[in-house]
């Protein structure tokens, strides 16, 4: 028992070290790679300019549990869509044409069988076309072109 006690509070103490070593690398090497900008900048007569990165949003979908073909079978998919954009407004578009979107990814999956789908492959090129429906609905109802960088199963599970 006291051996269980010591793995876990060494355990505890290494992660603690990794998480703090990694934290005082990444704060120094941003601090030294915006001089070495800053310093080319300046070295070319003019103040450099501040570029901010903004921070992704992730948005969460609903879960969709919809039929699928496979074969004489009927089976079911439950599938977890979880979206990154850099706008807000786009957060809010999804929220507000949330139906639509719904109705037209079930549509969307339904096109797909189980073998489609059970590869890499298969669940990459549904993942691209989600994507593709997804921006596309966002562009006709919102006059949003592109607003969703990427789109991520974060849940796919078939029955």
């Amino acid at each position: 028992m006291k051996n269980v006690i010591l793995i876990v509070i060494l355990q505890t103490i290494l992660v603690a070290g990794i998480g703090a070593g990694g934290w005082f690398l990444g704060k120094n090497s941003c601090q030294c790679s915006g001089e070495a900008m800053a310093g080319g900048e300046a070295g070319a007569g003019g103040a450099a300019p501040a570029i901010a990165k903004q921070d992704p949003i992730f948005k969460e979908l609903e879960t969709l549990v919809l039929n699928m073909r496979d074969g004489e079978r009927l089976r079911f998919m439950q599938v977890q869509v979880t979206v990154k954009t850099f706008d807000s407004a786009v957060v809010d578009a999804i929220d507000k044409f949330d139906p639509r979107i719904r109705g037209e990814m079930i549509s969307l999956f339904g096109e797909f069988t189980v073998p489609d789908v059970s590869t890499p492959e298969g669940k990459v090129m549904l993942q691209q076309k989600s994507l593709e429906k997804l921006n596309a609905i966002l562009a006709e109802e919102a006059g949003i072109k592109g607003g969703v960088d990427s789109l991520y199963f974060t849940k796919l599970v078939i029955q």
